[in-house]
């Protein structure tokens, strides 16, 4: 009787533990599911020219392209606040894989992986 009492016991434990949990992370869940996601268009991808483009739905304020070092090779401000495309040009560029940084209006940024042939 008391080996019972105890598994008892111990179930009704793991089930408060695991509701405490669950409803834990649905607050996270919502939380996150409210947030504002942002995706960026890079094309031509690979880029076979000195240029391409960067388009989003949103507001872009600042492109950023950077070396596989981390070194930010060019960095391109959107000088007309009610464009969401920029033409990005890239002189010199060697070939390679980078990463496009495009920070948003409201201080969100996304990374891209871009291939220049």
């Amino acid at each position: 009787m008391k080996k019972i009492i105890i598994t008892i016991l111990g179930i009704l434990i793991l089930t408060l533990a695991f509701n405490t949990i669950a409803s834990s992370q649905n607050i996270a869940l919502r939380n996150f599911n409210s947030m504002k996601s942002y995706d960026v268009n890079l094309y031509p991808n690979p880029v076979t020219e000195d240029k391409f483009k960067v388009e989003s739905e949103d507001l872009i304020k600042v492109v950023e392209v950077i070396n596989v070092i981390g070194q930010i090779i060019h960095k391109q401000e959107n000088e007309i606040s009610s464009t969401d495309a920029i033409v990005v040009r890239l002189s010199n560029c060697e070939k390679g894989m980078y990463l496009v940084k495009v920070t948003f209006d409201d201080e969100k940024s996304i990374i891209k992986k871009l291939l220049v042939k």
